[in-house]
Order: C-alpha cells, then sequence, then structure tokens
C-alpha cells in the first residue's frame, strides 16, 4: 500500500519538475549571444510578412494570405527575404529587400541590382521599426 501511494507522488514530482525546466530554459533562452529575437516567428518579422501581403508585389502562384518570408540576410539596414508558399513541396515566388532606414521595398525577383520599388500600407513600417526599437532598449 504504501509503495502505491508514492508512485502518483513519484510522477507529480516529475511533472512538477519537467515544468520548471521548461520555464527556466525559457527565461533563459532570452540571454543567449546566438539567439536573434527578431528571427522568431511571431516576432518583428511578422510586421515584414505583412508589409509585403500589403503590397503591390505581382503574387502569380497563390493568393498573398498564404505567403510568407524566408529571411536570407539581415544586417540591420537592408533585409532580403524570399517569398514561398506551403504547397506538397515549397513554391518560391520571388525576392524582396527591404530598406529600414528609408522603409523602402523593393521586389528583387528578376534582377538584384535593378529591383523594382513596391507600395504597400506603410503602417506595417512603423510597426516593424517599433518592434525593433523595443528589442533593441
Amino acid at each position: 500500500m504504501k509503495i502505491l501511494n508514492l508512485v502518483p507522488s513519484i510522477a507529480f514530482k516529475a511533472c512538477i519538475g519537467a515544468a520548471l525546466f521548461l520555464i527556466t530554459g525559457l527565461a533563459f533562452a532570452d540571454g543567449q549571444d546566438g539567439v536573434d529575437a527578431r528571427s522568431e516567428g511571431e516576432g518583428c518579422y511578422g510586421y515584414l510578412t505583412e508589409m509585403v501581403r500589403s503590397s503591390d508585389f505581382p503574387f502569380r502562384y497563390t493568393k498573398k494570405e498564404k505567403i510568407n518570408l524566408l529571411i536570407d540576410d539581415d544586417n540591420g539596414e537592408r533585409i532580403l527575404a524570399q517569398l514561398f508558399y506551403k504547397t506538397s513541396g515549397e513554391g518560391i515566388v520571388g525576392w524582396v529587400k527591404y530598406y529600414v532606414q528609408d522603409e523602402a521595398l523593393f521586389n528583387a525577383s528578376a534582377d538584384l541590382d535593378e529591383p523594382v520599388e513596391l507600395k504597400y500600407d506603410k503602417k506595417y513600417a512603423e510597426l516593424y521599426k517599433g518592434c525593433i526599437a523595443k528589442l533593441n532598449k
């Protein structure tokens, strides 16, 4: 009988220990040097995704709501991103460049040296800048 009473207690302690491990792991994850908070799925890059979706980029293969970004390069001043959508494979739609200071978005799909400037909803540029400013505090 005493052994049976220990089993729930051990299971409960194991669950509590696992929960504490996960919580402390998440709490200290922000302090890691190799982690860029802007790379989190729902972080600042979400504003860039919405910026592209609001733009006049020529979406040909899918609806703009299904477009996602894969950040290829972000040096803080310029971002180069691939546009893609999920299919049975992955459908690549094109490339965009975004210049943070100028709030300029370009379709860089055809020619990286001479990209075409895109029009987009400017509220996403402000939201992106605000998000980055919070990260840099």
